[in-house]
């Protein structure tokens, strides 16, 4: 089997995505994000252990949405937006770029939704690549709301199932990946991160009706110890999936 690395530029930075083909029998089409929040770098070198390592078919990988949080550790791009408050959901928020201390807003969702070419380039690889399923790796390293690391699945209720016509396997398709993804890595699965999250991956998930998974890994471990711990079975779930 071939695969291609695409580079999708920005100005002289990368956003990499490895793409592995589709093969004559469809299996889950899959997206992996990771590096979208910059001081949380354990996430993209998870995704990068993994993008190295599987030869499955009809998986996206994004190792790190934000190159440039990731090079001077910050949770937002360069221009300071939280990424995971930016995506075009129905419920994104317009917010301030400096707190009333005039510290920078860590969840400042840029001047418009979408507004950052790196959403830019994620959205377009949603739309090209179609996924069945997304699973975003960050950490629970947090700056207001502290969680313990746990395998969250953002997913739509049963009643918007049915007002919106769709399938009842959407929802076992999530929690049936949610459950295994949790028993690799030994963490509680939970439907409700317990705060809102305006303009995040997994309200724009639920809008596009597609199971989001969002990964938080212990902040206090790094990524090679990480990866140690788990990554090989965790290469082994998504190719049985």
């Amino acid at each position: 089997m071939h695969s291609w690395l695409r580079a999708l530029k920005r100005d002289q930075r990368h956003v990499l995505a490895i793409i592995i083909p589709v093969s004559k029998t469809p299996k889950l089409k899959i997206l992996i994000i990771g590096g979208t929040h910059g001081v949380e770098p354990q996430s993209s070198y998870y995704a990068e252990q993994l993008a190295k390592r599987l030869d499955q078919p009809n998986i996206l990988i994004i190792p790190t949405l934000n190159p440039d949080g990731i090079k001077v550790n910050t949770r937002g791009n360069a221009r300071g937006v939280d990424l995971n408050r930016n995506l075009p959901s129905k419920n994104w928020q317009a917010s301030p770029p400096l707190l009333p201390n005039g510290k920078l807003n860590p969840y400042y969702g840029g001047t418009k939704p979408a507004s950052e070419p790196e959403n830019k380039k994620l959205i377009k690889a949603i739309e090209e690549h179609q996924p069945q399923l997304i699973i975003s790796f960050h950490t629970n390293h947090y700056v207001q709301n502290p969680n313990p690391p746990q395998v969250n699945l953002d997913i739509l209720s049963d009643d918007e199932i049915i007002k919106r016509g769709l399938s009842p396997r959407l929802k076992q398709r999530g929690r049936h990946a949610a459950t295994l993804i949790a028993e690799v890595l030994d963490l509680p699965v939970t439907e409700d991160i317990g705060y809102a999250t305006p303009g995040s991956l997994g309200s724009y998930s639920k809008d596009l009706a597609i199971p989001c998974i969002t990964v938080e890994f212990n902040d206090e471990l790094h990524g090679k110890q990480l990866w140690q711990q788990h990554g090989e079975k965790f290469v082994a779930l998504l190719e049985q999936l």
